[in-house]
């Protein structure tokens, strides 16, 4: 049997933040050509943008995403285990 470690989760997680993040860019792309990675930061500055429902729920994945990686990072360290 292969086990995975939290560690390898941890790594595949980030991975699926990176591309999710670019999706939702280039999503915000289409809408405001020229938005930058940190104008999604604050996308309330674009209405256009914040207000589109097929980003809006992009956007959730991203966060789900990113609260499921926080939540990993801390139980690890909870564990003693430092993750990578």
């Amino acid at each position: 049997m292969n086990s995975v470690s939290p560690q390898d989760l941890l790594k595949e997680l980030e991975e699926m933040i990176v591309h999710q993040r670019a999706k939702c860019l280039k999503l915000a792309r289409r809408i405001v050509p020229h938005l930058t990675q940190e104008d999604m930061m604050n996308p309330f500055d674009w209405p256009e943008v914040a207000n589109n429902p097929q980003l809006i729920w992009e956007d959730g994945l991203l966060a789900g995403l990113q609260s499921a990686h926080t939540a990993m990072s801390a139980q690890l360290r909870a564990g003693g285990r430092q993750p990578s």
